[in-house]
């Protein structure tokens, strides 16, 4: 069974989620440096995939990730799809690359690296 962890956007940075918590006036996310904001108005939440890069960083929505293949130089952005409920990932600007695709977890990891986040470092989309 996969483990369900999010990091959190609070517009500055990346950190980690310590609660949630589904309140009358929204749903409320405390971080890990004990702040909280409101999901969707503060904080954006990004869901980790279950899978580990190369070097077992945890892969989440958001992050770039690069093939690991000698002499890589395609960049995606993991995403979810609401409609599929399933995470893949999408080519950054590469010349002749279209669509998605679903992440394939091959030897107990991804055959990816992870290289940031399009959040703190959108330079690298």
């Amino acid at each position: 069974m996969r483990e369900i962890k999010f990091k959190a956007w609070d517009g500055k940075r990346i950190c980690g989620v310590k609660n949630i918590e589904f309140a009358e006036d929204g749903v409320i996310v405390t971080k890990d440096d004990g702040y909280f904001g409101y999901l969707g108005s503060d904080i954006e939440l990004l869901q980790y995939t279950g899978l580990k890069d190369k070097n077992g960083v945890e892969i989440c929505e958001g992050d770039i990730v690069r093939h690991v293949s000698v002499g890589s130089k395609s960049t995606y952005t993991v995403t979810f799809d609401q409609s599929s409920a399933a995470f893949y990932y999408k080519p950054n600007v590469v010349e002749g690359a279209t669509g998605y695709s679903m992440f394939v977890n091959e030897k107990g990891f991804a055959p990816y690296i992870v290289i940031g986040n399009c959040y703190e470092n959108p330079d690298s989309l």
